[in-house]
């Protein structure tokens, strides 16, 4: 059966050429690797090509199959799309979800030949179920293989369409389905936990257990992530194996009840679940592991990892740009090929026999910990390149937290499942338990979110220090890996920790060795600037996507060892300029916060969380409604005050930052009147440096500021391929007639100018 494995890596490697960009050429590729077969079976003997004969079919076969993928399935889509818009009628396939044009839905659009897989945009309140027929006048476009810059999300989940509702839609109830039947449970099952957990887990056990994380914030989702366990929240191959070696374990050695039970209630859960790829492969290898098993045939894992790549794979070639296949495949590859190695190398050291004789309680109950700490590190050996290269964070601590954690979340996760899917049909039944496996679950997050406010707790790869740890860090792995008896874990474990110290702290050296730092972070279409100079941290703004911009901000003063914020000025409460100001102030510490007293007048439910952070998070608070200076060891800082008699972007801040004769003015989103106003009361000659006002937005960053401030430089912090259309061509022409450089974060991404001590 290892053929299978060797026709699968040649498949494998077919599909990405197509997906890489190889098209035209499909074909007569696949025709010469076709050749080179027969070559092979005839000549196998002479060349001693029979072990390499599979993988030339696999080849053959997929450039051929991605060039029939096209044009039986993808050219009729783009026909249909070409209208651009049209009447469409389509069946939905999920329940809703919320997204920043409205809601989102899976449907199935009819259209001759087949039905499309696309995903359809509205904005109406409309309460569709699966089974609905809607019908709607629409905008179509078609998720193109060749552009996957954009439609890389779609493509990779073998959705071919994206439809954007105009107008009302036209709604027919369906009748109830067996069909639709996984997805009305998982809707029942994440109801059952809003009922049966309480409020701070029941998001956590609803997505442990069907997958949807719709209801975990963004502070838990980052937490999961710092620390190394959002895979427990992401239903993957641990949760169907959990499933079937319970199932496994109530059946004993039954072999036929095993697998008439098993097989069903496996696929039942990954159709549950949303068939995603890692749950789909999971699902195919514990069916050949069940049947194996039936037909008394020896158990071969790598066959089954074979033929779930392969399944996929042929379903949808473009799937290998699905970073959730990519991980569960590179990790389930390293489990399978170190795991063993790793658990036998620690459990036969003299350290764990000297435990073992003398503690054997305590040595029994460190296994479960040994266990999640040998398949945590075997998956690295090929998961962490792709967490590097998608996600540009790599988890620190990581391999401690799934030692702490992971045996006790699979018991939530088995308890949890049994009790809700109890609870469907008799609710009383899981009141009691639920409260005992809710207080189970708050042990997990208390214990993940102490380890994720840890410092260094995740690294972000933006930094070239951590970049460099990191690759030290990935060949220490596989050293790990490859000869784990041979290596001595203390020094094995010191050498990481001295690299790791060394190069944490060149970077924060480095980054105080200049007299002073400033940096406009590339957060999207927001700004969050921050300025360091003397010692001091303060950062103007921390706004662009929500949250996450509060999040950068923490990660590039965190690998740059800084933990303290002298001082964090909002110039408005502009969502682009503030939603991520509460993310930040729960990430460092924040010693005061300045507002304009303008801002009382817009008690937004925004600017309530940042208070309330701030209160939460020890941080002092002030409204400024006059001119404030902060003076530094080498300059100063002045926040000029806001105009009183107005509001919003006109009733902002400015910040005047000097280090020595380099000053640095930031005047928000201000528009050209108040700007005529702020050159009248202020004298501000000689400006080095001006961000630009409103991202570059016509009606900022006037001649007269350019004139006065004689700017040399000029940066606008704006996002790619804005719906705002900043920066705009007139700003651009301003700033050029008067001389100064332009740097832009969407076109250069983060930008940070150091000043000489």
């Amino acid at each position: 059966m290892r053929r299978l494995c060797r026709f699968t890596a040649g498949f494998s490697i077919g599909c990405a050429a197509c997906v890489a960009g190889l098209r035209s050429g499909a074909y007569l590729l696949s025709a010469i690797a076709a050749a080179l077969c027969v070559l092979a079976l005839v000549f196998r003997k002479q060349l001693h090509l029979q072990r390499l004969m599979p993988a030339l079919l696999g080849l053959s076969v997929a450039l051929a199959w991605c060039g029939g993928y096209r044009a039986v399935l993808l050219r009729p889509i783009e026909a249909f799309c070409a209208r651009e818009q049209a009447e469409i009628s389509a069946e939905v396939l999920e329940y809703p979800t919320k997204s920043r044009y409205g809601s989102a839905v899976l449907v199935r659009v009819n259209a001759e030949p087949r039905g499309i897989r696309a995903v359809l945009y509205y904005s109406s309140d409309e309460a569709l179920s699966p089974g609905y027929r809607v019908t709607c006048t629409a905008k179509l476009r078609a998720a193109s293989p060749d552009n996957l810059e954009r439609d890389e999300y779609y493509a990779s989940r073998g959705v071919w369409m994206c439809a954007s509702a105009k107008g009302e839609l036209t709604v027919e109830a369906g009748t109830h389905s067996l069909r639709y039947f996984p997805v009305y449970a998982a809707e029942r099952l994440k109801r059952i936990c809003t009922e049966i957990f309480s409020a701070d887990t029941a998001g956590f056990m609803q997505a442990l257990l069907t997958g949807d994380k719709q209801n975990l914030s963004y502070a838990l989702r980052n937490d999961l992530s710092r620390s190394g366990v959002y895979h427990v929240v992401a239903v993957s191959g641990m949760h169907v194996s959990l499933l079937a070696g319970l199932v496994m374990l109530l059946c004993a050695k039954k072999r036929v009840l095993c697998a008439a039970l098993g097989i069903p209630l496996v696929w039942f859960f990954v159709l549950l679940t949303g068939a995603n790829a890692s749950s789909v492969r999971a699902g195919i290898m514990q069916t050949m592991l069940l049947i194996s098993g039936l037909a008394r045939r020896e158990r071969d894992p790598w066959t089954a990892f074979s033929a779930a790549l392969l399944a996929l794979l042929a379903e949808n070639p473009w799937s290998l740009r699905n970073v959730g296949l990519l991980l569960s495949f590179a990790s389930t590859g390293g489990i399978l090929l170190f795991s063993k190695p790793l658990y036998h190398a620690m459990v036969e050291s003299k350290v764990y026999a000297h435990l073992e004789d003398n503690h054997p309680l305590l040595a029994r109950g460190l296994r479960p910990g040994i266990t999640a700490t040998c398949c945590s590190l075997a998956s690295s050996a090929f998961s962490l390149p792709i967490c590097a290269v998608y996600f540009g964070v790599v988890s620190v601590s990581g391999f401690v937290t799934n030692a702490l954690c992971l045996w006790l979340i699979s018991l939530i996760f088995s308890a949890g499942l049994a009790l809700t899917a109890a609870s469907c049909i008799w609710q009383a039944l899981g009141l009691g338990p639920g409260w005992l496996i809710g207080r189970a679950a708050q042990l997990v997050l208390g214990v993940i979110g102490a380890f994720s406010r840890l410092p260094y707790s995740a690294v972000s790869l933006d930094n070239p220090y951590a970049a460099a740890w990191t690759v030290f860090f990935f060949c220490a792995v596989w050293m790990i890996c490859l000869q784990p008896k041979r290596l001595r874990a203390s020094l094995t474990l010191g050498c990481i920790a001295v690299t790791f110290t060394l190069c944490m702290g060149l970077s924060a050296l480095d980054y105080r060795s200049a007299g002073f730092t400033f940096t406009a972070l590339d957060v999207g279409q927001g700004q969050c600037l921050i300025y360091t100079a003397d010692g001091e941290t303060n950062v103007i703004d921390c706004g662009g996507v929500q949250n996450e911009s509060g999040e950068l901000a923490a990660r590039y003063l965190e690998g740059n060892g800084v933990f303290r914020v002298e001082r964090l000025f909002l110039t408005h409460p502009d969502a682009d300029h503030c939603n991520g100001a509460a993310q930040l102030m729960s990430r460092v510490q924040v010693k005061t916060l300045y507002l304009p007293m303008t801002a009382l007048k817009e008690q937004s439910a925004m600017l309530q969380t940042i208070i309330r952070t701030a209160r939460e998070n020890g941080t002092q608070m002030r409204f400024v409604r006059e001119d404030l200076e902060f003076p530094t060891e080498r300059g100063k800082i002045r926040v000029l005050g806001p105009d009183l008699q107005e509001s919003g972007n006109d009733g902002g801040l400015c910040v005047l930052a000097a280090h020595e004769k380099y000053d640095i003015l930031i005047t928000g989103d201000l528009s050209q009147n108040e700007e005529y106003r702020l050159l009248s009361q202020n004298e501000l000659r000689g400006i080095e440096l001006l961000v630009a006002g409103h991202h570059g937005a016509a009606t900022s960053t006037s001649d007269a500021l350019l004139a006065r401030t004689g700017a040399r430089t000029v940066i606008l912090s704006v996002g790619a391929d804005n719906s705002y259309g900043h920066p705009a061509a007139q700003t651009l022409a301003r700033i050029q007639s008067a001389g100064a450089a332009i740097y832009r974060t969407d076109e250069m991404g983060t930008i940070v100018i150091r000043g000489g001590n």
